[in-house]
């Protein structure tokens, strides 16, 4: 309001540009109740999913394509490219697009510079009801990287437990990403998800064997403060990331969580990294006990900075991998270990 009061006029005393509404503003308000009344449906559920995505780059500028289905039906969506290095929400710049009638959208957006973007798609329904996807990219000095857009549609595959869905998206990905080493890594593990194996008994290994991650091995008892424990992987997001890095082996840990480990008194030495799983702005205390002993205690953690300890464990029969919440209760505590790992 503040910006609107001091533009008010200015093209009338021909000061310059005038107090206006953005086409992003105007799109909203065309459905607000204060302006057009009751809507046919406006009390019924919004629901959308975007079954679909893609984007490409040329001459600056990325254009985005897609596909949803909707109810009530979706008149327009709003692309907010947002410069996550600048807190405030009031940066982002917005673009239009009305969709067709079977829920294919394209949108072209520019003004891009060398940063980490969040995209957030919020549709606009019929009834006046809002529904929003998002998406985080960055822009590199020689352009985008495109890829994240499709390995959204990669992890929704995989969480539907589509395999079909699975392998046309890799195809896509593959042949428009043959050089991206952390994205054929993404692929890989996903694949590795796919497959059903059993879990190894640490007590049963070859003389040869020095290493064991502890994400692959059995566990006594295992308990998570939300969700179902979880190897390599965590729930929703699929990967493990911390600090914006990707990593393979882990194991999910929301708060309070517990994993207890059969050691046998034969392996020497524990290893691993911890930390909050991207995304997650909760608050949590790592803790290692070994046959109920304390072994490790971390400060209360709030950061996604990736720490890494180790920890003697001769003659440690049971490991137990504990994360506490912060003292402010258990939302978005998505504690993980990363590689933790036994060597003897």
């Amino acid at each position: 309001m503040g910006s609107g009061n001091h533009t008010y006029g200015n093209e009338l005393r021909g000061q310059g540009q005038g107090t206006f509404l953005s086409a992003a503003s105007a799109l909203q308000l065309s459905t607000v109740r204060t302006f057009v009344g009751d809507l046919p449906g406006n009390r019924d559920r919004g629901t959308w999913r975007v079954e679909d995505i893609g984007a490409t780059y040329k001459d600056e500028k990325i254009t985005f394509t897609g596909r949803f289905a909707a109810t009530p039906p979706v008149i327009g969506i709003i692309a907010y490219n947002d410069d996550m290095n600048i807190e405030s929400d009031y940066d982002a710049k917005t673009w239009i697009t009305k969709p067709d009638s079977g829920g294919q959208f394209s949108v072209e957006i520019g003004e891009l510079k060398q940063t980490a973007y969040q995209l957030r798609l919020l549709a606009v329904h019929e009834g006046g009801q809002r529904s929003q996807a998002v998406y985080d990219y960055i822009v590199h000095a020689d352009g985008p990287d495109l890829s994240p857009f499709k390995v959204v549609m990669l992890k929704q595959a995989f969480l539907e437990n589509n395999r079909q869905r699975v392998d046309e998206i890799v195809h896509e990905l593959t042949t428009m990403f043959p050089n991206n080493s952390v994205l054929q890594r993404k692929i890989e593990l996903i694949r590795s998800l796919q497959q059903t194996t059993p879990p190894l008994d640490l007590n049963g290994q070859p003389a040869d064997v020095h290493h064991i991650g502890l994400s692959r091995a059995k566990f006594v008892s295992a308990a998570t403060g939300w969700g179902h424990p979880q190897r390599d992987s965590v729930p929703e997001m699929v990967f493990l990331e911390v600090d914006g890095e990707f990593f393979e082996s882990g194991l999910y840990a929301h708060a309070p969580s517990s994993y207890k480990f059969d050691l046998g008194g034969k392996w020497k030495t524990f290893k691993s990294g911890y930390g909050l799983q991207d995304g997650a702005d909760g608050s949590v205390v790592f803790v290692v006990r070994g046959d109920g002993k304390e072994l490790f205690r971390t400060p209360t953690i709030k950061d996604h900075q990736l720490r890494r300890l180790e920890i003697e464990t001769t003659e440690v029969k049971i490991l137990e991998l504990i994360v506490e919440d912060g003292g402010n209760g258990i939302s978005s505590d998505w504690g993980v270990w990363i590689e933790p790992t036994l060597e003897q």
